[in-house]
């Protein structure tokens, strides 16, 4: 609901100089087996996903692979971590 909030405020917000803007997020659960780059590049697909779907969303990663919006291996990312 925090991101949710974030993104209508964003939408609603007339900004000096630009006028409006949107936004798109994508993020992912938090789980306590799952590897930080493997949560990360799961809430990048989500972030993709929202770009290409009309921008200005907000997107969970878990909620599209249960909706069958995405599949685990459908959207490549190039994201590394160290």
């Amino acid at each position: 609901s925090v991101l949710e909030r974030f993104c209508q405020n964003v939408r609603t917000k007339d900004f000096p100089k630009i006028g409006k803007l949107t936004v798109s997020i994508g993020y992912s659960e938090l789980c306590a087996g799952c590897l930080p780059t493997q949560t990360i590049e799961n809430a990048d697909k989500a972030l993709y996903y929202s770009k290409q779907h009309g921008r200005n969303r907000l997107a969970c990663y878990e909620q599209l692979v249960a909706n069958q919006d995405i599949t685990v291996d459908q959207i490549e990312t190039d994201i590394e971590l160290f």
